[in-house]
């Protein structure tokens, strides 16, 4: 898929690139890559000790495609993982998986009180950078999904951070107002997976989340797609789990970034397909006619990023102070790049201690 912008902002950080010829690593810590199937990593982004786990599968080497997945509120990542069991899915199709973990165990989506001073977006962007320095997983095929809270997560940086993420899905979340803000950077590929009976964000909408039609009618509208888009029905493999899915495909749309809907009618909060025998009071009715894994999986396939070599700079006013930014990647070998910021053009010396 080519996806273009003529709307580049500059930017005003200043960047020094440093080489050596030895590996680095600055106020970061991380485990080294065992090539076994886990391995988790911290990072520090904005003062804070952030946390991810990434799966390798068995076939793992450099230039796979790597997906984003980000659990929901109040999860833990070892009780996402056996919910939604995505791993035996990307082991077999070969993906890398990156679990980052939310700060408390929340995601600032702006749709819920908690964390209004925690920098997501940023955290992720780091993320990227650092974890791409160790397992050099293909950028133009770096992918990001997300359920509940997650998927909000997932809406969000599909607007703020779609320049470097090839396609995303949606399970069981959706859009606020904060998306009225997004100025579009090129078109998006997404697909989205909700269920007309959850209770826990309702299909109809409540209190700042949008009804899951206006979200999708608003990624259509993103991706300039052409309507009326094409409905089928899928078969009722397990007429036993008390609900079906309507597939709503837009896929006459601007750079072939098509936007699909799965409306599971009768669902509930859930991750569709997944035989996971974990579940709660309010999941509701969980589909078993299609498995959301593979779906996901399959729709990424389709898609690359052709923004990866493009420097996307958030408009900003002159720095009224001196400010020196976390360098990235992190660890490193052999280079790193190191933002700052200067109040007034002048003659800067960087020095770097190593130990």
């Amino acid at each position: 898929m080519k996806r273009t912008t003529n709307n580049l902002i500059p930017c005003t950080t200043h960047r020094a690139i440093i080489v050596f010829v030895c590996t680095c690593i600055l106020f970061f810590s991380a485990q080294k890559v065992l090539h076994s199937e886990w391995n988790y990593h911290t990072i520090t982004h904005d003062g804070m000790i952030r946390e991810c786990s990434v799966f390798l599968p068995e076939n793992y080497q450099p230039n796979m495609p790597a997906v984003l997945t980000l659990h929901g509120r109040t999860e833990t990542f070892n009780w996402y993982r056996n919910y939604s069991m995505q791993h035996y899915v990307a082991d077999t199709a070969g993906f890398i998986l990156v679990y980052p973990y939310g700060y408390m165990k929340e995601w600032n989506t702006e749709h819920l009180p908690g964390l209004p001073d925690v920098d997501d977006v940023g955290f992720i962007s780091d993320l990227i950078d650092t974890l791409h320095a160790t397992y050099n997983f293909d950028l133009s095929r770096l992918y990001c999904c997300g359920f509940s809270a997650g998927a909000f997560m997932t809406n969000k940086l599909a607007g703020e951070l779609g320049h470097r993420f090839a396609a995303a899905a949606s399970v069981a979340g959706g859009l606020t107002d904060i998306a009225l803000d997004w100025e579009p950077i090129g078109s998006f590929p997404i697909l989205l997976i909700h269920g007309t009976d959850d209770i826990t964000v309702p299909y109809g909408g409540w209190n700042l989340i949008w009804p899951v039609e206006n979200t999708v009618n608003f990624w259509a509208q993103y991706n300039n797609c052409l309507s009326p888009p094409d409905n089928v029905s899928l078969p009722d493999i397990d007429p036993s789990d008390g609900c079906t899915v309507e597939k709503i495909s837009y896929t006459n749309c601007s750079d072939d970034a098509s936007v699909i809907f799965y409306k599971v009618i009768n669902g509930g909060h859930s991750w569709p397909g997944t035989p996971s025998n974990l579940t709660w009071d309010w999941e509701g009715n969980r589909n078993m006619d299609m498995n959301a894994s593979v779906e996901i999986l399959n729709f990424f396939k389709k898609y690359e990023n052709s923004f990866v070599n493009i420097d996307f700079g958030k408009e900003e006013k002159t720095p009224n102070q001196f400010a020196l930014h976390q360098n990235y990647p992190n660890p490193f070998n052999p280079s790193t790049t190191i933002n700052f910021n200067l109040p007034r053009s002048s003659e800067v010396t960087l020095t770097i201690y190593i130990h």
